[in-house]
């Protein structure tokens, strides 16, 4: 136990990424399948392959993982930001909401 907790100390400064992870893990389940099918789909056009081909290819595979990836950060930050509400959390409190409810 002491051996993990002392690599966990020595890796934390490199692993900001898995917090990152961690903290929006229920927005990226949520979001990723969508942007994975949105991926294929526009894949298969450009491409003009099946989706069976799509499926079967390492290469194609490993492209349709990196722009999940790339085009999950901004959804994530989407979602989070603007709505909130769809993840089960609390509305963010605004600057003109709060004034109103203090002024009544």
């Amino acid at each position: 136990t002491a051996a993990v907790l002392a690599l966990t100390q020595l890796l934390e400064p490199y692993a900001t990424w898995l917090a990152w992870l961690g903290r929006y893990s229920l927005s990226i389940m949520v979001i990723h399948f969508l942007i994975i099918k949105s991926v294929k789909v526009v894949m298969t056009a450009l491409l003009h392959v099946d989706m069976a081909t799509l499926d079967d290819s390492t290469t194609l595979g490993a492209i349709v993982l990196l722009a999940t990836v790339v085009l999950l950060i901004p959804t994530v930050w989407v979602m989070e930001r603007y709505l909130p509400w769809t993840l089960g959390k609390a509305r963010a409190k605004t600057k003109a909401s709060s004034q109103i409810a203090t002024s009544t």
